[in-house]
């Protein structure tokens, strides 16, 4: 089943709060860095802002699931995107490293929750068998906005707070089309958290898909330019490796995202990763032919980017709908532990094998989802897109936490 031509504005309304919302964060993460460089802090304590920051996604991407639960998607929104906006007031108005750490903890809370919301609310409001598309379409949205976000770093302001004015103005003008909508989705008033444990013991394939993805996505953005550099790349060249890498990882949610919503998502995890676990290894052979470096990149950032909703998608099959949001809080958290540990193994891995431990740790990584994926769909009978069956051990979790909710 296809998404309907015309989308209901209970669909229009997050995505349009999205966008707003990425256009001001997607600047506020780089003007973040670029002034604390003019403020000429040193380089430990930008990275140390940097921890704090993904320390407060992992914090939020627990935590928060509590908050939506008791107020419902849109009260909950309004909520984080207040406190996000008087995180960026605060951060303009007050040029103290310790005090834009805390602002930056509280930014990262705020985002982790605002994410939850989008996501939960979009799975909640379109048929199961259309997860695939509305979280491509989501997601396509997101990487166009954010790279359109750098260009108000063109923007001359007058005084560097104005810039800071500017990203809390955007977080809180994104409220408007939440307040116009109708509420996501039914949350029972006594719905009840889910632990990670509990998804690590019962969604293993959707909670290690959500893994890999913080591990790869992670690695592009950091240690990708660093292997190019190694590699003997320019920078316009890099930047060009870069540029299509991420055009790919945009162009390819869609069609991605469609076929899973037609077949087994368990058989479309596994394809991705094996595929990306194969071209990672054509571009350990070819990296010094850049046209074709170039054209595997654009295949292989699709394959990356693509990991992170297929694994949302695939554990909200299994969990049913009642656990939608404790599903993507618990994905959003793997997913920002990947991403901070993501930098740390393949440092080492690099530091050991040279440049090519980039390509040993991203092989090794799809490999082993991907092996774990073929086992899974082996092991255990099919489950139609969007269905939730008991047969599968992951259903499990949402049998138990439905009965202690009735308890």
């Amino acid at each position: 089943m296809s998404l309907s031509k015309k989308i209901p504005f209970n669909i229009v309304a997050p995505l349009l709060g999205m966008a707003i919302l990425t256009l001001g964060n997607g600047f506020f993460s780089t003007l973040t860095t670029i002034e604390l460089q003019v403020m000429q802090y040193s380089v430990w304590a930008i990275g140390w802002i940097s921890t704090v920051y993904f320390a407060g996604m992992i914090v939020g991407s627990y935590f928060a699931q509590n908050l939506i639960l008791r107020l419902g998607h849109n009260k909950a929104y309004i909520l984080f995107a207040l406190s996000l906006t008087m995180a960026a007031l605060l951060q303009g108005f007050f040029p103290s490293v310790w005090i834009w750490a805390l602002t930056r903890f509280i930014s990262a809370f705020c985002l982790a929750g605002l994410f939850i919301v989008i996501e939960s609310w979009l799975l909640a409001a379109v048929h199961d068998s259309q997860k695939g598309q509305i979280m491509a379409i989501y997601l396509l949205a997101y990487y166009i906005i954010q790279a359109l976000s750098q260009l108000l770093l063109k923007i001359n302001f007058s005084a560097y707070w104005m810039a800071f004015g500017l990203i809390a103005a955007l977080a809180a003008f994104s409220i408007i089309p939440i307040v116009f909508a109708k509420n996501a989705a039914a949350i029972t008033g006594h719905s009840k958290l889910a632990s990670p444990l509990a998804f690590f013991k019962k969604a293993p394939l959707g909670v290690s898909s959500g893994l890999v993805a913080g591990l790869m996505f992670a690695m592009v953005y950091t240690m990708f330019p660093l292997f190019l550099a190694e590699a003997g790349y320019p920078a316009d060249r890099i930047a060009n490796i870069m540029s299509i890498t991420l055009v790919g990882g945009a162009l390819l949610q869609l069609p991605i995202g469609k076929i899973s919503d037609h077949c087994d998502r368990r058989v479309v995890i596994t394809i991705v990763s094996l595929l990306l676990a194969m071209v990672s290894l054509l571009m350990a052979l070819t990296y010094q032919h850049y046209l074709i470096l170039m054209m595997l990149c654009f295949i292989w950032g699709g394959l990356i980017f693509v990991i992170y909703p297929l694994s949302i998608s695939h554990t909200s099959d299994c969990v049913g709908r009642a656990l939608a949001v404790s599903a993507v809080s618990v994905i959003t958290l793997i997913y920002s532990a990947g991403s901070m540990l993501g930098p740390l193994g393949m440092s080492a891995l690099m530091s050991n094998l040279g440049r090519h431990g980039f390509f040993a740790y991203t092989i090794m990584s799809c490999s082993l989802l991907g092996l774990y994926g073929l086992y899974s769909v082996v092991r255990y009978r099919r489950i139609p897109p969007g269905q939730f069956h008991a047969s599968f051990p992951e259903a499990a979790i949402g049998e138990q936490i439905v009965e202690s909710k009735n308890q």
